[in-house]
C-alpha cells in the first residue's frame, strides 16, 4: 500500500512539474519575443528591450511563485548563432546586437504529494532565444518620388559613395519621377509625398509609373524643401562635397544641405531608361536605396536654360535602418526588419 501511494504521488506530483515547465517556457518565450522587437542599434533600444522582456515575462502565470529579474535577461548577436553582447557597447555591438537570450530557473515548485517520500520542492527550467533579423529592405513607407533605374545602378560599387547627375527631359542620364501604379503624373501629388508622403507604403514588385518630365514646380518645391528643412549634407557619409555649379537654383546659404531619405529602385517594363528620355513608362520596383539630393540646376539664362539637372549622392556604404521597414530586399544601403522569431 505504501508503495502504491508513492508511486501515485510521483505520477501526481510529475504531471504539476510538467505544467510548471510549461509555464515557465511559456514565459520565457513571450519574454524574448517581446523584448527583441525593441532592438534598434541604440542603447536605449538595449535598455527598453531588456525592460520589455522582464515586464512581459512577469505577466506570465508560473508555478512557484517564480520571479523574471534583469540578470535573466542576456544580450546578443545571432548570425549562425547566439554570441553574448558585453554590457558596455560599441556602436558596432550595438548594431550587431539582433538577439535576446532569456535563461529561467525556478526550485520554488512545492511538490504536492512527493513530500510522503521526501520530496519538498521540484526545479524547473527553461531557455529562449528570439531573434530580430535585418537586411535589405523591402519595402517603405516614405521615400523620395525620384527613381533609380537599374541600368544606373547595376554597376553600383557597394562600399564607395555614388554620385548622379540626372536630367529631366535630358538625352541620356535621365531622372525619372516615380509613381505608385494608377497616380501618375500630377505634380501636386509628388509635391505631397516630398511634404507628407502621402504615397504610402511601397515595396519590391510593387508596380510605379514614371515620368521624365521637368515639373519646375516640383522641382521648385525640392529645392524649399532644402532650403527650409535640409539636412546637412554630411563628408562622413557621402563623400567631399563639390563646388556648387553656376546653374544652382540652391542659395549660396543652403548649398551643403540635402533632401535626403529612402529612393525606390525600378526595373524598367519597357525600355532603356538611361538611353533618352520616353515621357512616361512602367516599372516595377525591385529595391530600396539610400539618396539625398544636394543640387538641382533650373535657372534661366542662356548658359542654364537647357540645363535641367538634380544631383544625388547614393549611400551604398552605410547601414540605414528605416523604422517599419520589412527585410527581404537587395542591400541597397537601407535596412529592414524581419518579425521577431524565435531560434531556440
Amino acid at each position: 500500500m505504501t508503495a502504491l501511494l508513492g508511486v501515485s504521488s510521483l505520477a501526481v506530483d510529475y504531471g504539476y512539474l510538467r505544467l510548471a515547465n510549461a509555464q515557465i517556457g511559456g514565459a520565457v518565450d513571450a519574454a524574448a519575443l517581446a523584448g527583441v522587437e525593441h532592438l534598434d542599434g541604440t542603447q536605449e533600444g538595449v535598455d527598453i528591450a531588456k525592460a520589455v522582456a522582464v515586464a512581459v515575462g512577469n505577466q506570465n502565470s508560473v508555478l512557484g511563485g517564480f520571479v523574471l529579474t534583469a540578470d535573466m535577461v542576456e544580450l546578443g548577436s545571432y548570425v549562425d548563432g547566439f554570441s553574448a553582447l558585453p554590457d558596455v557597447l560599441s556602436e558596432d555591438e550595438l548594431l550587431s546586437a539582433n538577439a535576446l537570450r532569456v535563461n529561467a530557473e525556478n526550485s520554488g515548485v512545492t511538490a504536492l504529494l512527493s513530500r510522503v517520500l521526501g520530496v519538498q520542492q521540484m526545479r524547473t527550467a527553461a531557455q529562449s532565444t528570439a531573434v530580430r533579423e535585418t537586411g535589405g529592405a523591402s519595402t517603405a513607407d516614405c521615400f523620395i518620388p525620384i527613381g533609380l533605374p537599374t541600368c544606373a545602378v547595376e554597376d553600383i560599387e557597394f562600399g564607395v559613395v555614388q554620385n548622379f547627375d540626372f536630367v529631366f527631359n535630358g538625352a541620356d542620364d535621365d531622372a525619372w519621377y516615380i509613381f505608385p501604379d494608377g497616380e501618375c503624373c500630377g505634380a501636386q501629388a509628388l509635391r505631397d509625398q516630398i511634404s507628407f508622403c502621402s504615397f504610402g507604403e511601397a515595396g519590391i514588385g510593387d508596380p510605379v509609373e514614371l515620368n521624365g518630365g521637368t515639373k519646375n514646380s516640383v522641382r521648385k518645391h525640392i529645392v524649399d524643401v532644402i532650403e527650409g528643412q535640409g539636412t546637412l549634407f554630411d563628408p562622413s557619409r557621402y563623400g567631399e562635397l563639390p563646388a556648387q555649379d553656376p546653374c544652382s537654383e540652391l542659395s549660396p546659404g543652403a548649398y551643403g544641405y540635402v533632401y535626403e531619405g529612402p529612393m525606390l529602385v525600378f526595373e524598367s517594363d519597357d525600355g532603356d531608361y538611361c538611353g533618352g528620355n520616353q515621357g512616361t513608362g512602367d516599372g516595377t520596383v525591385i529595391g530600396i536605396a539610400w539618396g539625398a539630393v544636394y543640387d538641382l540646376n533650373s535657372q534661366s539664362g542662356k548658359a542654364c536654360k537647357d540645363k535641367k539637372g538634380v544631383q544625388i549622392r547614393v549611400d551604398a556604404i552605410g547601414e540605414h535602418d528605416l523604422p517599419g521597414a520589412e527585410a527581404g530586399g537587395p542591400d541597397y544601403g537601407v535596412l529592414g526588419t524581419s518579425g521577431a522569431v524565435l531560434v531556440q
